[in-house]
């Protein structure tokens, strides 16, 4: 049976910046430091005098900093949702950590993410990235859609395909069985060499040797039905 997917129509050396930092261009939530000014030896937050003093994460800064700026070149238009994402990451990943151990783990999960779209110059070879869901692609938002009160965070993972039924729209097979139709806005416009498994018409037949996906946004389940809502991001990682 299927359940229809669509859309709503209604690191750092002493004295030197953060790469990360400046690479965002913004004001930081932690601790509100200048992006483009930041001097370790006027850290004042425990995560800045963390970094500034260790090494390894000042590199591991420095690697975030140079994935995060090919990544926003390769998504072009979706660059917006990914300067978002990262911040979302700051707040709510980075920035609570109280020690080197959480620090790393956070830096090296998130450079996981973005490895995806790094070229064999820019991919990081001296250390090896955990298994973690790997960023393919963003959907931007539609202009001029007003957002639904009603949307939530959500997020679907399962094999991507074709409709069982032969008709020409894309699906996704979760483990439990249930297949959801996708069917929402600037789906077919994602790149053919980000997203093979949804325009290889040989492969895209949820079969086993198919990777998993996950597809991440604001939308809502109801009767059965499932919906992205095309005023949010919609992000895709291909699962490891």
């Amino acid at each position: 049976m299927f359940k229809r997917l669509g859309a709503f129509t209604g690191g750092w050396k002493k004295k030197a910046q953060s790469p990360l930092f400046a690479a965002l261009g913004l004001i930081l939530y932690a601790g509100l430091a200048p992006a483009a000014g930041f001097d370790c030896a006027k850290a004042v937050t425990l995560i800045e005098k963390m970094i500034c003093a260790n090494p390894e994460l000042s590199q591991l800064d420095t690697d975030l900093a140079r994935y995060y700026l090919i990544a926003s070149g390769e998504l072009e238009e979706s660059k917006a949702c990914l300067k978002n994402d990262q911040l979302r990451w700051l707040k709510s990943v980075r920035n609570v950590c109280n020690d080197n151990a959480c620090l790393k783990t956070a830096y090296v999960n998130r450079l996981s993410e973005l490895d995806g779209f790094q070229p064999g110059a820019s991919a990081i070879r001296y250390i090896e990235l955990p298994g973690a869901p790997t960023l393919v692609w963003i959907i931007p938002p539609l202009k001029g859609i007003t957002p639904s009160k009603t949307s939530v965070p959500l997020e679907l993972i399962g094999k991507p395909g074709w409709a069982e039924d032969g008709s020409d729209v894309y699906s996704l097979k979760t483990k439990s069985g249930n297949t959801y139709l996708l069917d929402f806005p600037g789906l077919r416009d994602i790149k053919r060499d980000r997203f093979p498994e949804l325009t290889n018409e040989r492969i895209a037949r949820h079969e086993n040797e198919t990777p998993a996906f996950m597809i991440r946004g604001r939308g809502e389940l109801r009767s059965h039905e499932a919906y992205f809502d095309p005023a949010h991001c919609v992000f895709f990682y291909r699962m490891p």
